[in-house]
């Protein structure tokens, strides 16, 4: 079968070309909308948020002990009430002379401007009164007291409009009684596989050539955490009347990013270039990177004239991860509202030598992990103690695009530059952060 439009024509683009044309087709984050304060944790704020209230709402003490009046002379002190946290006696008034028991967290009671700490004092026996010797005298009105307003002041902006909430940040909300917040909308993903040669895992039957589908379970596992919701639209085989039915389904459904992965390279059985081709704008076939030099990024308008972005991915498996999160996962998060969507990009020193390619630039999987306690043995003569302390980054091995065992672990790519030769062991590189939960260090 012949296409009019071959995979072999089309132009290598260069990655920061092939980002830049992606996130120039994001022209607005999804429709902003009130969510819950409790869940809206990975979401990003579509406005300032301003403390409604002191935090805290009036003087409270920072520990167990004995609200005075700081400076007070006497050496034993009348205790004259409590003050428990959530309980508290308005009646009672601290002045010189007296005192009053307090719990962490409890407000100070009227007249006190201080706490000393309970280990700091001595019950008098048979008694109502403490022994403070001189420490009450010693000290300065405010000790041991969180101020009104303190940890957040009415009227303060605790969070700016772009922020990515954090479990930190639904503390906050929560903790200032705000209930609701108004944030950007997820974008919906779906993913779907191509080739008669891949089967689902678990499948009942499987021929002698079929592989399972690694692929789809994890470009649905890595969409899951930048969207609202993932759909699987299973697998297309190699003919284009089911890759058609699939696409349209996405389009159906309002998806804003579809995933194909195989079927972008070069053959007669690649049916997802020229598709592409017929039902919407190919804006690039190919990209000068190794793994995932076959990417493919379209296109397809909407009745309503809003556009689906589809991504074509390569069908090994490794190419598909790195492309997914180089390319894909940057245009998931700016349709999220990320200010900043692109991959962080950090320094580390190479434990190992690494080989560049003389044609593409490659994008190296490794560990990235703080240094052994031991000094590391630098090949560049010049390297200062600071970059003792530089972050490591350990090769996974054989980097094959099918060796799955490459991503293992793996929550960084080395930016290889393409050339003769290799990056020795030592060396000072450019990584790129993977959005995956082990990267720890």
């Amino acid at each position: 079968m012949a296409y009019k439009t071959p995979a072999a024509l089309y132009k290598m683009v260069p990655v920061e070309e092939a980002l830049e044309t992606v996130l120039s087709e994001v022209t607005a984050p999804k429709d902003s909308f009130w969510c819950p304060a409790g869940i809206c944790f990975n979401h990003v704020l579509d406005e300032d948020v301003v403390a409604p209230l002191d935090i805290p709402d009036k003087p409270v003490s920072i520990v167990d002990g004995f609200a005075v009046v700081a400076g007070d002379p006497a050496k034993e002190i009348e205790i004259c009430g409590e003050s428990r946290a959530g309980h508290v006696d308005e009646k009672i008034v601290v002045e010189r002379g007296k005192c009053c028991y307090v719990t962490t967290g409890a407000a100070l009671p009227r007249g006190a401007d201080a706490v000393v700490m309970i280990e700091d004092t001595k019950k008098v026996e048979d008694t109502k009164k403490v022994e403070v010797g001189a420490n009450v005298l010693a000290m300065s009105a405010g000790e041991n007291v969180r101020q009104t307003g303190s940890d957040m002041a009415e009227g303060e902006c605790i969070l700016r409009k772009g922020k990515l909430l954090d479990g930190a940040d639904v503390a906050m909300l929560n903790s200032l009684g705000i209930s609701r917040v108004h944030v950007f909308g997820k974008p919906v993903c779906a993913v779907m596989s191509t080739g008669d040669e891949v089967v689902d895992a678990g499948a009942r039957e499987r021929g002698r050539h079929q592989i399972f589908d690694a692929n789809r379970p994890a470009l649905k596992a890595c969409a899951e955490r930048h969207c609202s919701s993932v759909v699987d639209l299973g697998i297309a085989g190699d003919t284009e009347g089911r890759l058609e039915t699939l696409v349209e389904e996405a389009l159906e459904d309002k998806v804003d990013v579809l995933v194909t992965s195989g079927g972008v390279s070069m053959g007669d059985a690649d049916l997802v270039k020229p598709f592409l081709e017929k039902r919407g704008k190919v804006h690039f076939g190919k990209v000068l990177m190794k793994p995932g030099k076959p990417l493919t990024f379209a296109t397809i308008e909407r009745d309503c004239g809003q556009k689906m972005l589809v991504f074509g991915l390569p069908g090994n498996p490794v190419s598909s991860y790195v492309t997914f999160n180089l390319v894909v996962v940057p245009a998931l998060r700016k349709l999220a509202g990320w200010q900043k969507p692109l991959l962080k990009r950090l320094s580390a020193i190479t434990a190992d030598e690494i080989k560049m390619d003389p044609k593409r630039p490659e994008y190296h999987r490794v560990i990235l992990s703080l240094p052994k306690a031991e000094a590391f043995a630098y090949s560049d003569p010049g390297a200062s103690e600071a970059s003792a302390l530089a972050l490591v980054a350990k090769s996974t091995g054989f980097q094959r695009s099918s060796r799955l065992l490459s991503l293992r672990d793996a929550n960084a790519l080395v930016e290889v530059p393409k050339g003769s030769g290799s990056i020795p062991a030592g060396s000072r590189v450019s990584c790129l952060l993977l959005p995956v939960s082990n990267a720890t260090f």
